[in-house]
């Protein structure tokens, strides 16, 4: 989610560190095939909790209401900003298997 509702450009150490990522998760992927059955559920309950929080945590409402301070980077729309970077990117995967 933070990758879609950035508004500038990454720098070199994020974008490697967003690749080391990547490539930790292609590992841990079949790795959760070898795990009993409720760890999985647990890593799959952790990950959908974790990305509600983040949805949440993007709402202007609730920052203004928390007392959260806007920042340079803060935006009004932040929801449709992240649909659209989404969008994007789908479009790019599309665009590149024809």
């Amino acid at each position: 989610m933070h990758v879609l509702n950035q508004t500038k450009e990454p720098s070199r150490f994020q974008k490697y560190t967003t690749i080391f990522f990547r490539c930790v998760a292609l590992v841990t992927f079949p790795l959760s095939a070898l795990v009993p059955s409720c760890l999985s559920f647990y890593w799959l309950c952790s990950t959908s909790v974790g990305l509600c929080q983040n949805l949440v945590l993007m709402s202007p409402r609730l920052k203004s209401f928390a007392g959260i301070p806007k920042t340079n980077s803060s935006l009004s729309n932040p929801y449709r900003h992240a649909f659209d970077r989404l969008q994007q990117r789908l479009q790019r995967l599309r665009i590149g298997k024809v």
